[in-house]
């Protein structure tokens, strides 16, 4: 027998998925295809996906499917509902793919769809596979990033509850397709375009047994349940990401499921951590937040830094580590503690230099211009009998206000 499931970043209906499709299907036989709506349900144009999706397998993977509508679980009658269940249930082969995480999550929930899906990844005596992309991927486990929250509304960094699927396989992951997402271009949408900064936010939030697993876009995680692996399919690949800490796994390769729990086990800090278990036990916490304030201070983020330093100082038990990070801070800003003036005295001098020059030379339009761009820069020049003078007026020393 087989079990599959199988985790796509994107491109769930491009030429790039076609063979890992086409494997996978013919791994679990001839049985019922489906294909869910749920994640795009509430679009307009959800059944021109649908239409798109059934064509994508039809014609380009050699394989019919049906649809499986459950796009609303509160307007659709119990009999429907029950329906679909049992649909899902039957199949050889499911599919959900890209739409919206937590629409899909609320209305799945709400509809009993969980249990479906933990029954087929558990049920040994048939052969199944359940293909999750995209959003739908992103449900997987006990959390799931609200992407369009995040992304489109700008709502602070926060899960929402996913189908939690994986833990009862011994992987307590949360899974970010999109991974190396680059659609931004001038800014980050990695990460399922939230980006590597409100991931990492993301990260600060999660109970210490549980992980990443990043799977970048047109690739696909085969994780086969019966033989207990890991294989990466497509043109990127899946990262095991334990906060500061990740292990990348090719494309083409397939790794052990006892070897990725391992990875996590020595991220956490823990041991034994076995295949069927609820995940690795707890880490020990970093109670003077060393790690977050050396992280701040390493990207040059001076502000977060002292926020760290800050909420030890709040704090009854944060007295020595708070000592340690103002020691750091105050040689930071020793170091950058210039006197400004002697810093921009080379290029005033040449600057009025070449003014002098021009007024020689008659060129007058010249000298204002130079004149104008000093006095935008800060200089204030003084021209007098025995020659020109200028002052810095050094917008840093403004800005610091007055201690007394």
């Amino acid at each position: 027998m087989t079990r599959l499931l199988v985790l796509m970043g994107s491109g769930e209906t491009t030429p790039t998925m076609v063979s890992t499709h086409q494997r996978v299907l013919a791994a679990v036989g001839d049985g019922p295809a489906v294909v869910l709506d749920t994640p795009y349900g509430f679009q307009e144009n959800a059944d021109e996906l649908s239409e798109r999706t059934l064509e994508y397998l039809a014609h380009n993977v050699g394989r019919v499917a049906e649809v499986v509508s459950l796009r609303d679980a509160e307007a659709v009658g119990d009999v429907a509902r029950e329906v679909a269940l049992a649909a899902v249930r039957e199949a050889a082969w499911a599919f959900a793919g890209p739409g919206s995480p937590t629409y899909l999550a609320r209305q799945w929930r709400a509809a009993g769809m969980p249990a479906v899906l933990a029954e087929r990844l558990g049920d040994r005596d048939r052969s199944t596979a359940t293909v999750l992309a995209s959003a739908a991927a992103c449900t997987a486990g006990r959390r799931t990033i609200p992407v369009y929250e995040l992304y489109k509304v700008g709502e602070a960094p926060h899960w929402r509850d996913g189908l939690d699927l994986l833990r009862p396989l011994g992987l307590d992951a949360i899974v970010v397709p999109h991974f190396d997402n680059a659609e931004g271009g001038t800014h980050d949408t990695s990460c399922c375009y939230i980006g590597d900064r409100r991931l990492r936010a993301l990260e600060g939030m999660l109970d210490p047994s549980e992980w990443v697993l990043g799977v970048d876009e047109h690739t696909a995680a085969v994780l086969d349940l019966e033989a207990g692996s890991l294989r990466v399919e497509g043109r990127g690949r899946v990262v095991v990401r334990l906060r500061d800490r990740a292990h990348e796994v090719a494309t083409g390769t397939t790794v052990g499921l006892d070897e990725v729990l391992g990875w996590v086990a020595d991220g956490l800090g823990t041991v034994g951590a076995a295949s069927g278990s609820a995940g690795p036990g707890p880490a020990a916490p970093d109670a003077g937040g060393d790690g977050e304030f050396d992280a701040a201070l390493a990207r040059g983020d001076l502000l977060a830094a002292a926020e760290v330093t800050a909420g030890l100082l709040r704090s009854a038990e944060g007295g020595a580590a708070a000592i340690r990070q103002v020691a750091a801070l105050a040689r930071v800003a020793q170091a950058g503690w210039h006197e400004h003036r002697d810093l921009v005295a080379p290029h005033v001098e040449t600057l009025l230099t070449l003014r002098e020059r021009a007024r020689t030379e008659r060129r007058f339009a010249d000298a204002d211009a130079i004149r104008d761009a000093l006095v935008a820069a800060g200089v204030e020049v003084h021209d007098a009998r025995d020659g020109t003078g200028w002052e810095y007026h050094d917008p840093l020393e403004e800005a610091v206000p007055d201690a007394g």
